[in-house]
């Protein structure tokens, strides 16, 4: 099993040698051959596998693998200047697959369909994490979000007073939607004479600490007539709160960036919008955590490729290992031989050296029973 997963880590020297033990303890076992054939020709041909496995991605449109595999090809060699080649023609391909993909979601969001546009804004952020089109995602999600909920508002007799509010986010997001400005009218109709009722549904959502929905409708009311003092005193009162509450959030997420916890920062601001839309310093954090969370991930993935193509050398330099980045294989191998000339206390005492962090623990700890059985 140790060798398999040496094998599949590419390590391909540690994978022969853990085969040849078990080859010499079974003799018999022909499938460890196979094995240790297997291991000896990936060796061989390792530094081609990748680059053969990026053109065959690369001929099928899987633009992502096809980069993964010619990265990792330079870096198995770094004069490989064929991969080079491939994988700058690759980040082309890459880049005008997005280009064409944020184009056809901007003519949904355009068209009003936000849904797919959002959908289609994902395929595109997959591409590549672009913190330009992430929000264009967030955009089009809100859309729809308050489109749908208008709609519900609109067609209920005592939540008109909330549509207009919902429907304005819309024009806010996409100035060329025709139903939101019709639905927006259609409102105001409904509400001629209803300013004093959507007054008072929004004072007592605001005693109910409902500031969301009672600054929704002190801003109905404005939009119905501009001049009331009562619901522009009332529209600044819930701001205020709103912004109370956002600023929670908004500190949460400031302190997130400064730990460089940024998937906690993104959460923070994303919550922070949810409370107040117009909160440009959290939409511009928001931002600056998605640049930084996409780099981070990318520098992980990257470090996780480069140890897997470690090979052999990963465990000796500390690539998967615990203890510190020391490699006790010898010390497993010296309690074997002292083990094999039936000194089991001695071989007990080496094990011991090995740490609990590190990958050979397991084994010695198993080494260490079998020894105790023989005193």
């Amino acid at each position: 099993i140790d060798g398999v997963r040496d094998f599949k880590r590419r390590r391909y020297d540690d994978a022969i040698s853990k085969w040849k033990k078990v080859k010499q303890m079974h003799p018999e076992n022909a499938l460890v051959d196979k094995y240790i054939a297997q291991a000896i020709e990936d060796k061989k041909n390792r530094k081609r596998i990748d680059f053969i496995n990026g053109n065959k991605h690369y001929d099928a449109g899987r633009w992502l693998q096809a980069k993964d595999s010619f990265e990792a090809a330079i870096r198995e060699d770094p004069k490989n200047n064929k991969a080079r080649e491939m994988l700058q023609k690759t980040g082309q391909r890459i880049a005008e697959e997005r280009q064409q993909l944020v184009a056809e979601c901007d003519k949904l969001l355009q068209a009003g369909d936000y849904r797919d546009a959002s959908t289609q804004y994902l395929q595109a952020e997959r591409l590549e994490k672009n913190p330009a089109i992430a929000a264009k995602r967030d955009k089009a999600l809100l859309a729809d979000k308050k489109f749908k909920q208008g709609v519900k508002y609109l067609n209920s007799d005592n939540k008109v007073g909330l549509a207009i509010a919902e429907f304005l986010v819309v024009l806010e997001i996409n100035p060329y939607d025709k139903r939101a400005s019709k639905f927006i009218q259609q409102a105001k109709a409904k509400g001629r004479g209803k300013g004093n009722e959507w007054l008072q549904q929004a004072q007592q959502a605001y005693d109910n600490q409902n500031y969301k929905e009672a600054n929704s409708l002190y801003k109905s009311v404005l939009v119905v007539d501009p001049a009331n003092t009562d619901a522009k005193k009332g529209f600044q009162k819930t701001q205020n709160e709103l912004r109370r509450l956002a600023n929670k959030s908004y500190v949460e997420g400031v302190d997130g960036m400064k730990i460089k916890n940024y998937k906690l920062a993104i959460e923070k601001f994303v919550e922070t919008i949810g409370i107040l839309e117009d909160y440009e310093d959290a939409q511009k954090l928001l931002a600056e955590a998605r640049q930084k969370r996409a780099e981070q991930v990318e520098a992980q993935r990257r470090a996780a490729r480069a140890a897997a193509l470690a090979g052999n050398t990963g465990s000796r330099r500390g690539g998967s290992s615990g203890g510190g980045g020391k490699s006790y294989s010898d010390v497993i191998n010296k309690g074997i031989k002292l083990y094999r000339q039936g000194k089991y206390q001695q071989a007990i005492n080496v094990w011991k050296n090995v740490p609990k962090n590190s990958e050979s623990y397991s084994k010695a700890q198993k080494y260490i029973a079998r020894a105790k059985l023989k005193l």
